[in-house]
């Protein structure tokens, strides 16, 4: 049974930002032979070719970054490769947060395991953005209502307040035994904040 992965309109678009020897030869041909679509770059672009699915690139001292198509938001699925770890390029991968990390030297089986497993978790984080995106929208409208409500509370309750000491004024008016119509306290505030 032949597994092929396909992208979001036919067969998966695959670029390897890879050095042209005999690593970036294997994972060119092994992608191949899964039956991706491949191209090579190296040096590192500046810039993603449109209608990619996904992106091997090799981290190294030979690379220079970060690049900025390696942003919180990626537009395709990023697949990093490393091969000696050291604690520079620990640190670099953990920059980039690629979706999922090849080792060389490659073997078929980790290179199908790796690619599935950054498109899942691409497809996966792309969702959780949409909701998150979603819930901040509601957020600040909810806030908008809030506050709405809370001035509209604040405005019932100064004319509630206001009314309540109008007729309190006004009982104690038709009590006062000179017939004033002052209010017995001098300077007490009508309306009160």
């Amino acid at each position: 049974m032949t597994i092929q992965p396909h992208g979001e309109q036919g067969p998966l678009q695959a670029l390897v930002i890879h050095p042209n020897d005999h690593d970036g030869e294997m994972l060119l041909r092994s992608l191949q032979r899964i039956g991706c679509h491949c191209s090579h770059a190296w040096p590192p672009p500046d810039e993603l070719p449109p209608q990619l699915d996904v992106v091997f690139y090799l981290i190294d001292q030979r690379t220079k970054g970060p690049f900025h198509w390696l942003s919180d938001r990626p537009a395709v699925a990023t697949i990093a490769i490393v091969g000696q770890g050291g604690p520079t390029i620990l640190q670099a991968v953990s920059d980039c947060m690629p979706q999922a990390i090849l080792t060389k030297p490659f073997d078929s089986v980790g290179l199908l395991t790796n690619l599935l497993m950054a498109r899942n978790n691409f497809r996966y984080e792309r969702r959780l953005l949409t909701k998150i995106g979603k819930l901040e929208a509601g957020t600040s409208s909810d806030r908008g209502l809030a506050c709405a409500k809370r001035a509209r509370c604040f405005s019932h309750n100064v004319a509630y307040s206001a009314t309540a000491r109008w007729s309190i004024l006004s009982f104690m008016r038709s009590t006062n035994s000179y017939g004033s119509l002052t209010p017995p306290m001098s300077g007490w505030p009508l309306f009160m904040p």
